[in-house]
Order: C-alpha cells, then structure tokens, then sequence
C-alpha cells in the first residue's frame, strides 16, 4: 500500500477463549464464549498472518511470513539464517481445523539467503490453494532458486496438504510484486501487481509507460499463461487486489497516479497538476478474455492529502461489487462525500453496481480497510488496520489496533470490534463460514498484554501471527 501515515507510525499455537467487549457482565459471569484466538511466535520466532480462506472442509488455511523458529501443530519451521521481522522472512503456509487445531505448517518458499512473503490465497473446489507474493534476494521455491535483479512475484499452486504442485515467477528485471489473486469456476487463476520496464511472461509481454505500471495475468489450471494485459501511466501505479464473478468477470483494484490508461480508458485523478499526480483508487471490470469494460475512480482530493488506494474486493451474487481500502482527508465515491482526518489514511468501504457506479461509502476512521467479505444477505465484513475511535464507537488500545468492521447492504455501519495492543497491530484477512462464524487473520506485537475481547494475554517477543475466530453476531 502507499506510505501514507495512519497516526504516527506507517503501515507497511494457544487457544484462548474469547468474550465480546464492552459487556455489562464481568468476565466471571459471562456466557460461555465459543470463538478461538490462535496465536503463533514467540521469543524464539516471530510469525504475520496475511490472508486467510476455508477449504471446502471448513479448515482455515492461513498465509503469511515468518522469522527464527516456530512451531505450528506437528511442523517445526525455521528460517536460515533467522532474521527479526524487520529484515524480512520466509513465506509461511498453515492450516488449523475449525475447532482450532493447528494441522500442519510449511514454508515452501524459503530465503537462501532472501525473503518471501505471500499476499493473498484462493482455495478451489478440491482443496488446492493459490498463493501469491513477492521474493528478493536468493529464494527457494519447491526445487528451484530464484535470484531476481530487485524483486519478482510468484503465483504458486500447492495441494490440500501443502505439498508443492507448481509455480511461476514473473521478473520485470526491476522491482516486480504479484499482490492479489483470483479463480473462477474453470481452475483458471488470474494474478494482478505492479511491474517495471518490460514485464516477459512465457510468449506474452507488457511494457510500462513509466514508472511502475498495472498487470493483469490469466493462466490456464497448469499454470500455462493465457493472456497478459497491463495498464498505467507515466508515474507509479499497482494492482493491489482481485475478485472473480461467477460469470467469469474479473475486478481488479488498486491505485493511479496523475493519468493512466485502462484499455480504452484513460482517467486522470482529482487534483493532479501539472508535475503533481494525485493518487486515485480505482476498480476496473475485465471480461474473461482480457478486454477491459469499465474502469471507476475515487477516493482523491485536494483537500487534506491526495493519495487513495483500493486494497480489497469483493463480489455479491447480485453483480454488485464492495471495495474497501484507504483516503487521504477527503474522499469523493461517485455522489458521496467522506470527510476524514487531513494528511493521513482514512479507511473506507464502497459498493458500486455492475455498471461501475458508485452507489454508497462510509469512512470507518483512521486506517485502512484490507480486505472483505460479503455475506448471502449483503453484508459486508471490513478488516484492517485503525487508530484512534472508529465509525463503530470503539477506541484502539494506543497506537493502532486490528478491526472488524460490519456495514449493512445500504452502507450503515452496524458495529465492529477491535483487538491488539500498545503498538502497532493488523488484520489483513478475513473469510467466513455459512454458520455465522468470521475467521480473521493478521498480526500483533508484544512484548506485552494485548487484548482481543475480554481475554488479555501477555506475548512474549515481538511479532506474532493471529487466527480469530469469532460470530459475526457480536459486530
């Protein structure tokens, strides 16, 4: 995401039993609590969740990275050499049942020396996950080493044990990121990222107009590419997130800076002048064939900053989209107007209709939404990182705290959690279950207390992965 401040800082195995804030009864009386807190890391290790989805199993397959040594269920995993969580770690894969047991862990992409870290994952109808992430430095993926220029992504594809089946790595020569990713019904996957230069993928290449520039990606359930589309301008510009529709449309989001073109689409954001480009969030809608049919903007202004970005994706049945992400002081949505805090990130949740029309958005406070799910009956479920009080009336601990957010199909918000510590805290990931329940992943650091409802455990050393399973009904 962009370095743009939230208040101060810039974003870049227990079970505990768990308890919804703010209840009227003490912790000795209150009602049996059936969610789960599971966190990963120690004095030892460190760990950072950074997506989470449920296999057709109902089990909760997380990714994220870690450093040192951690042990997840059966699995020991360590990184050599061990490094702090400041200097980058080895990509992590896991997956926990639904009643909280850590099945198995395995990093199968590992620093030689380098780093890797995956960004987002999708699971098909069989149980075989797609992973996403970039790596620098010498890494190893299943047999092979790469050694990238700058950085490169990779899209890997691994079974429903975590055994590697195959993977690619997209290397522009320059700085290259693979950020989000999407499937459709076919076992076909698509990749989105920023590259530099000339971006070369199998027979297929893009080429930027400067700086970093947009890249949409589909290959076929081998992994054979199929078709490979780039968009941008002459300043930096990323795809940061996907969503597939059943129809087999494909929505990507990100950001734009000052003028970029899209297909036949060239938007230039509010508030770029000439020599200053403004950053724009937008969404575009991509056929399955790769030709783009509409693209939105939104999120910029000249009044109290001019950087926006959308983070995540989200598609409902009924064609209409969510998008969640980040503004700078003011944010325009279509005919919506938010007002947020001038000069610093400001996280909102939007729906557009098919067409790519804004119809709604809410600022739910200083921060940035990360990702999203939607439920059958519209809801939308918003995850992230915020500081300060949120729309839903809760204050962060100190620093900036993770949240749950829950916002109704016509854009009120209805409530929201927060959970962490005295620092700097996350959620980057959230699915859900057909049972009500909300599985959220993301990261917390100690050394110290922190809190996630009414529990408050002590962690001992400094990065530490969260899986929280938690009902939707206390939001």
């Amino acid at each position: 995401m962009p370095d743009v401040a939230i208040d101060g800082p810039t974003l870049d195995g227990a079970l505990l039993d768990q308890a919804p804030p703010d209840s009227a009864a003490s912790d000795a009386d209150a009602a049996p609590d059936p969610s789960l807190l599971q966190i990963l890391g120690d004095t030892e290790g460190w760990a950072e969740g950074i997506d989470v989805e449920l296999d057709p199993q109902g089990n909760a397959v997380i990714a994220g990275e870690f450093g040192g040594t951690i042990n997840i269920g059966p699995d020991t995993l360590s990184q050599s050499p061990p490094a702090p969580w400041t200097k980058g770690g080895d990509g992590l894969l896991a997956k926990t049942s639904a009643a909280g047991s850590w099945l198995w862990g395995k990093t199968t992409a590992r620093g030689n020396p380098g780093t890797s870290f995956y960004h987002r994952l999708k699971i098909n109808s069989v149980g075989e996950s797609y992973y996403v992430g970039t790596i620098a430095g010498t890494v190893e993926i299943g047999n092979q080493q790469h050694s990238p220029a700058v950085s490169a992504g990779f899209l890997l594809k691994v079974d429903s044990s975590g055994t590697h089946l195959w993977h690619d790595v997209y290397d522009c020569g320059g700085i290259t990121d693979a950020d989000g990713v999407g499937i459709d019904g076919a076992g076909n996957a698509y990749v989105s990222g920023s590259f530099e230069k000339t971006l070369q993928i199998g027979g297929l290449a893009v080429t930027s107009k400067g700086g970093s520039d947009i890249y949409l990606l589909k290959v076929d359930p081998a992994g054979t590419p199929v078709w490979l589309i780039g968009a941008g301008g002459g300043k930096d510009d990323a795809g940061r997130a996907i969503a597939v529709a059943p129809n087999g449309s494909v929505y990507i989001g990100g950001l734009f800076t000052g003028q970029a073109t899209f297909g036949s689409v060239t938007l230039t954001a509010v508030g770029t002048t000439a020599g200053s480009g403004a950053t724009a969030a937008f969404v575009a809608e991509v056929s399955p064939a790769g030709v783009v049919n509409w693209v939105a903007q939104g999120g910029t202004s000249t009044a109290g900053g001019n950087v926006a970005a959308t983070e995540a994706i989200a598609v409902h049945s009924d064609g209409t989209l969510r998008v969640g992400g980040l503004f700078e002081g003011q944010g325009t949505f279509g005919s919506t107007v938010l007002t947020g805090t001038p000069q610093v990130a400001n996280s909102f949740v939007a729906a557009l209709d098919g067409s790519g029309t804004f119809k709604w958005a809410v600022r739910l406070g200083k921060g940035v939404a990360t990702d999203l799910w939607l439920d059958k009956t519209g809801v939308t479920y918003a995850v992230g990182a915020l500081a300060g009080t949120a729309a839903f009336g809760s204050t962060a601990n100190g620093g900036i705290d993770a949240f749950v957010a829950r916002v109704a199909p016509g854009g009120q918000v209805l409530g929201g959690i927060l959970g962490g510590g005295l620092v700097e805290d996350a959620a980057y990931g959230i699915t859900g279950d057909g049972a009500g329940n909300l599985f959220v992943a993301g990261y917390v650091r100690g050394p110290g207390p922190v809190q996630f409802g009414t529990q408050k455990p002590v962690l001992d050393g400094t990065e530490h992965l969260f899986l929280w399973k938690l009902p939707n009904s206390w939001l």
